[in-house]
């Protein structure tokens, strides 16, 4: 399955394969479960899902949950700046958005009553991101008590913004997510990691890939 997939990648990083070793492998692994699928062998194209990693000097590593319950107890929630945080990561974690995904994420695209996210990704394609309830938890704080502080009266579509009441940039949420994950000491983990992380915990739990 797409499980055995992944963490046969992730051995093969641990092993010290490079970014670019580790792509010919996801798309020589694509074309052999693609012929087995169009014999009929296959019902489905467990690889089909896999991101090529060519992007990434290495497969990206992911956290354990003990690892991820670290992270997010870093953001001091007694002040804004820190439920603005703690409601980032918790999203990026808890819902496997793209930082582009985060930063591009409208007011009007979260939905509270539904518990649903409607969310642009690559190609301008919209999708329909369930919302759990921890990151519901914590981007409802956010709403609530540091949204409007930072406004303050100004009108900004963008869900995420700074003190300034600007939108976030996907520069500062990487420097969110670094900062805290040194301060958890944790290291090179990334947005990208987080995204990883709710996959593999997914895959792991018995979840479906689609």
């Amino acid at each position: 399955d797409t499980f055995l997939v992944t963490d046969y990648l992730g051995s093969c990083k641990t092993r010290g394969l490079t970014g670019t070793s580790l792509a010919r492998r996801v798309s020589a692994m694509k074309r052999f479960y693609r012929y087995l699928k169009g014999e009929g062998e296959l019902k489905s194209n467990p690889v089909e899902k896999v991101e090529q990693p060519r992007r990434y000097d290495s497969f990206p590593d992911y956290l354990d949950p003990e690892e991820g319950e670290q992270l997010l107890n870093q953001p001091d929630v007694e002040t804004c700046t820190g439920r603005r945080d703690r409601a980032v990561i918790e999203l990026l974690y808890g819902s496997g958005l793209r930082v582009s995904e985060l930063t591009g994420l409208r007011a009007a695209d979260v939905h509270w009553v539904r518990n649903e996210l409607h969310v642009t990704g690559k190609g301008s394609k919209e999708r329909i991101v369930p919302l759990g309830r921890e990151s519901r938890k914590w981007m409802k704080k956010y709403a609530d008590t540091v949204r409007p502080e930072f406004l303050e009266g100004s009108t900004v579509e963008s869900f995420f913004v700074g003190r300034n009441g600007n939108p976030l940039s996907r520069e500062r949420v990487w420097q969110i997510v670094r900062s805290h994950a040194r301060s958890a000491g944790l290291n090179d983990v990334s947005p990208h990691t987080l995204r990883h992380s709710f996959a593999t915990h997914l895959l792991k739990n018995g979840a479906d890939i689609r």
